[in-house]
């Protein structure tokens, strides 16, 4: 999961046709980065969150990486206004068959708020085994 570092204050400073902007610019960079087998989809008002099918917590920090790396590479200009935009990522990997949607959830964004205390503009990973198990 990620969120979009800063992004009311993009909206208050630039107006909302940017931040809008910066969602589709945003929505554009991670459409064109996963594969056919992946699910991503808009999960929040400025976050994102990406199925990673078959891919291990090292495998998903590499592409979360170089996701990360390519939004803070691209600037969205829209008429006389011009922004720069990072994100906060998250990690938690699916572990065991017992593990829940809403613990793996919980726990990808308890990641993005570390990315986020931290300054933004990273990547958290939660280890493996961590998320919440059914009873």
């Amino acid at each position: 999961m990620f969120t979009v570092d800063s992004f009311q204050k993009i909206n208050d400073k630039l107006g909302s046709r940017m931040a809008d902007a910066v969602l589709y610019e945003i929505g554009k960079i991670l459409k064109d980065s996963v594969r056919a087998t992946d699910i991503p989809c808009r999960s929040g008002s400025s976050e994102f969150a990406v199925i990673l099918a078959h891919t291990n917590s090292e495998q998903a920090l590499i592409f979360a990486e170089r996701l990360r790396e390519r939004i803070a590479a691209f600037k969205v200009i829209r008429g006389k206004d011009e922004t720069n935009m990072t994100v906060s990522m998250g990690i938690c990997q699916y572990s065991t068959p017992t593990d829940t949607q809403d613990g793996m959830v919980r726990q990808a964004e308890m990641a993005v708020n570390t990315s986020l205390e931290q300054g933004g503009n990273l990547t958290t990973t939660v280890p493996a085994g961590n998320g919440e198990k059914r009873s």
